[in-house]
């Protein structure tokens, strides 16, 4: 679909100028120049944060053909650096794409129903799709979760031409975001989940949040809202879906009340496509294969649009085969369909594709199709080609059962694994970006396997994003991960004097502390290029670091060397409490003291400023205005733990395990080891495959922990064992296989956890045994 082309750009863009505006086709919109859909017929949006500035990746897009920019900035420079590109130069890149999104939508003639609400919005917009796609042509819904002032612009801009009716999702999570959202959508219908208390905390109280969410209604036709109880006519509907908690029945209510009433022709089939709804996974997963290569699981649902998400999140990790079941949910006829595959699949260079039970037709050129009738025939035929690709796509609805592929290729695992998600820790390090100047940098911790959560994974979601440098402890973590193809810098925090050969050998920098490490290490900086050299500065931790005293020999040595030093830093000793403030004060002034003396003395051979940094995650978010310096360095906070309660930083990590076991124990038997425990009535226990060999100490046994088994807070009982211990289950529905959350949900937050255990998180984290697998989600 060609959205415009460049010799007439559309004017709701109010743009100031068009510079170069040849005959480029636009047939769709970017943001991320990470993005697989880059090319000669995409314009790619500058877009400017809090974080971040789009127009920092024009270079990467225009590698990757594109030649068509929205921006707000640089006009001058850009130009003389891509002659042949195509730029449109306007006010505020958002606002221009939102104003264009709008006239997209006047210009269509699509039935809009919008949804809203605190929660639940694309759960019951993927309801309305799954229970209508068969019967309503021209039905079109937002991908994935795009509720957001660049999602739902988006949304609109790639609505098809033929679009009857479209159902999109709106957030907000600020005031005034409604508006521009309802100037956008201009809905002709609203459903509307229910109105919480998510994002309370940026409004004055909760009726001033209901009516920023209602501002959506503004010219809507009809309004529907979820009915508090189950409506007594479809009660027997419900009863055959596969939703049985109380908020799933209330979204299907909700979806069900909107179908009888826009289209009761068709309300009688509805019955017979409810048991076939399946739950919304929003995320994919990233594992290991028994071959030690990356897996992604995408086995949830498969359609077009998630199809699309999903190849663009393996563009990302350098896949390029996929195994891909039948797309079903489409009105489209079998040979548009086809055609729309092969498009998406070329678009994001696949090389390789596994049919399961279906056909595409011819391939493009450099494509590969490889057809197979079932799980059986392509596990016995293919299974050693599989297992050696990298970061293979296994995408496909439920009902295809591609769980039993993924087991088949999967790395075998402990039934308990910490899940980590890496769309919040690119969120958590906006969040944390936005706190200091366009200018300053950024430095990321992932020292001790990322916390615990690990550093591979971890660096991957990272190398891509504009941090100034990755940062481990000892100089094996470096070299592991440039081995793995880790090309960020990266600074070695603690090296060792011995580990000079591996720091010029893998391109590693160094924290330098003693005028030991500084003789031996500067010759080489100047000689190799490597290591840079980091200087620390001890300002009252009196942990490592140089003095005032040592500055002498320091600029000797710099003088003698002529080593260029890339930073000076010190690190806050009680930055989380207010206590301390007066003592972080003076660890400040004596670190810029340090710093403008060594400046001064080193200024005629040293030819850059080197970087200088204070802050680290508490810093951020308490001294960020004051003590930025020219960067920081981010830890624990990347994580999802912010020392000052901080509601914008959300946990990344969740430990999950399974129940191997229940039994009904007699009142009086004693329970575990030393028989510490026993009840006075008959009780239920459940054994869970989690032990302190995996990092769940001791000391959260006895009651003094509990987990979360389907709803409900469950104590540990008894003295916990290596690989196991016992939860009292009394009263809970629960059998053998039920899930069991450790920590990381609302219930069971590892701050929680730490206070009970008189620790930190960090402790926590770190001390999860290495066979808990790390398995990796994408939003």
């Amino acid at each position: 679909m060609i959205l415009f082309n460049t010799a007439h750009t559309p004017e709701a863009f109010a743009a100031k100028k068009v510079i170069n505006p040849s005959n480029y086709d636009v047939e769709h919109v970017v943001i991320d120049s990470r993005s697989g859909s880059l090319g000669g017929h995409a314009l790619f949006v500058a877009l400017i944060s809090p974080s971040d500035n789009g127009h920092h990746y024009i270079p990467s897009a225009y590698k990757q053909g594109v030649r068509v920019f929205l921006i707000s900035e640089g006009l001058d420079k850009l130009q003389k650096e891509y002659p042949d590109a195509c730029f449109i130069l306007v006010e505020d890149t958002l606002e221009s794409l939102q104003h264009y999104a709008r006239s997209r939508r006047l210009a269509s003639k699509a039935h809009i129903v919008a949804i809203t609400g605190s929660n639940g919005k694309t759960i019951v917009k993927e309801m309305l799709y799954s229970l209508l796609y068969r019967d309503v042509e021209g039905l079109y819904r937002s991908p994935g979760s795009y509720n957001s002032q660049i999602g739902v612009a988006l949304s609109l801009i790639a609505m098809p031409e033929d679009t009857r009716l479209a159902i999109i999702e709106a957030g907000i999570s600020r005031p005034g975001e409604m508006r521009r959202l309802q100037e956008m959508i201009l809905p002709n219908e609203v459903l509307i989940t229910n109105i919480g208390t998510a994002h309370l905390e940026n409004f004055s109280s909760q009726e001033a949040l209901k009516r920023e969410k209602l501002i959506l209604t503004e010219g809507a036709k009809s309004v529907y809202y979820a009915p508090e109880s189950e409506p007594k006519q479809y009660l027997t509907l419900l009863t055959k879906s596969p939703f049985g908690d109380r908020a799933g029945r209330q979204n299907l209510s909700l979806a069900l009340t909107y179908i009888e009433a826009r289209f009761p022709s068709i309300f009688d089939k509805v019955e017979q496509y409810i048991p076939q709804l399946e739950p919304v996974e929003m995320r994919l997963e990233v594992k290991e294969n028994a071959r030690g290569k990356v897996l992604i699981n995408d086995s949830y649902s498969n359609d077009l649009v998630s199809l699309e998400i999903a190849l663009e999140a393996q563009n990302r990790l350098g896949g390029h085969a996929i195994v891909l079941s039948p797309i079903e949910q489409s009105s489209l006829s079998a040979e548009e369909l086809a055609l729309r595959v092969r498009t998406l699949l070329s678009t994001y260079q696949t090389k390789k594709v596994y049919l399961l039970g279906w056909s595409l037709g011819q391939p493009s050129s450099g494509m590969v199709f490889i057809e197979t009738s079932s799980i059986e025939e392509l596990l016995s035929l293919y299974r050693d080609d599989l297992l050696d690709e990298y970061a293979l796509l296994v995408k496909g609805a439920r009902r295809y059962k591609l769980e039993e592929l993924i087991h088949h290729l999967s790395k075998r695992e402990h039934a308990t694994r910490l899940e980590v998600n890496l769309s919040t820790i690119e969120s958590n390090l906006a969040f944390y970006r936005s706190r200091l100047p366009h200018s300053a940098s950024l430095i990321c911790m992932i020292k001790a396997d990322a916390y615990g959560l690990g550093a591979l994974e971890i660096a991957r979601a990272l190398e891509s994003t504009q941090v100034a440098y990755l940062a481990v402890a000892v100089a094996d973590e470096g070299k592991a991960l440039r081995q793995a193809g880790i090309k960020k810098p990266i600074i070695v925090m603690n090296p060792a004097l011995d580990s000079l050969d591996t720091l010029v050998t893998y391109h590693l920098d160094a924290e330098i502390y003693s005028l030991e490490m500084l003789q031996r290490f500067a010759p080489y900086r100047l000689a190799q290029g490597y290591p840079g050299l980091h200087l620390k500065v001890d300002t009252g931790m009196h942990r490592l670091g140089f003095r005032h005293e040592d500055m002498e020999d320091v600029c000797r040595v710099l003088e003698e060397t002529k080593a260029p030093l890339s930073s000076v830093f010190s690190h806050f000793a009680g930055a989380d409490d207010a206590k301390f403030d007066s003592f972080s004060q003076k660890q400040a002034d004596y670190l810029k003291a340090f710093y403008g003396t060594l400046i001064e003395r080193t200024s005629t051979f040293q030819e850059t400023r080197p970087m200088l940094h204070l802050l680290n995650t508490a810093g951020l978010e308490r001294f960020n205005d004051i003590y930025s310096f020219d960067g920081g360095r981010l830890g624990i906070g990347l994580y999802g733990y912010s020392p000052s309660g901080r509601t914008e930083v959300r946990p990344v990590a969740t430990l999950k395990t399974r129940i191997l076991q229940v039994k009904r124990i007699p009142k009086g038997e004693p329970i575990g080891y030393s028989c510490t425990v026993s009840f006075p009535e008959d009780c239920d226990i459940a054994i869970i495959p989690i032990g302190y060999a995996d990092g769940l100490l001791r000391r959260f046994g006895n009651g003094r922990w509990s987990v979360n088994i389907g709803g409900v807070l469950c104590p540990i009982i008894g003295n916990i064992c290596m690989d196991a211990c016992m939860v009292n289950v009394s009263g809970v529905k629960a059998k053998a296989g039920d899930e069991v959350i450790i920590f990381g949900d609302n219930q069971t937050p590892i701050t929680d956890m730490a206070k009970v255990g008189d620790t930190i998180p960090y402790e926590i984290l770190t001390s999860i045994s290495p066979r808990v697998v790390r398995v990796y989600l994408r939003e």
